[in-house]
């Protein structure tokens, strides 16, 4: 069949990953390749938080030669979902002893169950309910339950199922932004006095080597607040990592306006 002549209905105008249009794009599908000529139309206006992957297709529709038109340049827009008329025949065919909806917003649920009220389901045998709740249906009745289920993500992160917590989760995002700046002190336990120059490693914050000045000025600010808060007769480590912490990440910010995650590591001998 001539090109001219064939009209091929794809999946893909938010961009998804997997779908056929974005495959296309790439020049990954097994059947369908973008030519110079073609024309792809974008049936449907772009959903919010969904704009980066579209852009990325629309691009690389354009690179492969294709003439792409969407929403913005004519009144194309096709819904994917049904109006209010079409919902109620689905309701009125299935005629459910009870109803409620699930997927979308709060106020989308809502006016779906308006529609089920306006053609004479009564409010006991409808439930609005949100993830987590746990809804009970007999021959009689439909009960929301008090009792809640967990519906949180669940993360897989190599053997481990559901064993990585918020804390971890939060250092892993700290370091992925700002880097580790560790610093290492070893101290006399008799004297309290530092032993040997402190040793300082950086990953993912700055690159040692091309900042020389700033880990020798960071050295001297780890000896000096040492000096500050260290007393002979008491070598409370758990504080002076605590001020390390502190005051270093602030003079780092103040150099670099960066926050990386400050490590102290003391040891005594």
């Amino acid at each position: 069949m001539p090109d001219d002549k064939l009209v091929v209905l794809s999946t893909g105008t938010q961009g998804e990953d997997a779908s056929a249009l974005t495959r296309m794009s790439r020049g990954e599908h097994k059947f369908f390749k973008i030519r110079k000529g073609d024309t792809v139309v974008l049936s449907s206006s772009i959903i919010p938080g969904n704009e980066t992957k579209v852009v990325e297709v629309y691009d690389n529709l354009l690179r492969a030669g294709a003439k792409v038109i969407d929403y913005r340049q004519m009144d194309i827009h096709t819904s994917g979902h049904a109006h209010q008329e079409e919902l109620k025949t689905m309701i009125r065919l299935f005629n459910p002893k009870y109803f409620f909806p699930v997927h979308g917003n709060r106020y989308m649920r809502e006016a779906n169950a308006d529609l089920a009220r306006a053609l004479g389901w009564a409010d006991d045998d409808i439930a609005i309910v949100d993830n987590g709740e746990i809804v009970e249906m007999t021959d009689s009745k439909l009960d929301v339950l008090k009792a809640r289920i967990q519906t949180s993500l669940v993360l897989v992160d190599g053997l481990g199922v559901g064993d990585v917590g918020n804390i971890v989760i939060r250092d892993r995002q700290a370091m992925a932004e700002g880097g580790i700046f560790v610093i290492i002190l070893t101290i006399d336990h008799r004297t309290g006095e530092i032993i040997t120059s402190p040793d300082i490693i950086s990953r993912g914050f700055v690159y040692m080597r091309a900042a020389e000045n700033l880990i020798h000025r960071a050295r001297g600010e780890v000896r000096a607040i040492f000096k500050r808060h260290i007393t002979r007769q008491n070598v409370d480590v758990s504080s002076i990592k605590t001020v390390l912490r502190e005051e270093i990440g602030e003079f780092l910010y103040e150099e670099t306006k960066r926050r990386p995650m400050v490590i102290p590591v003391i040891i005594e001998v």
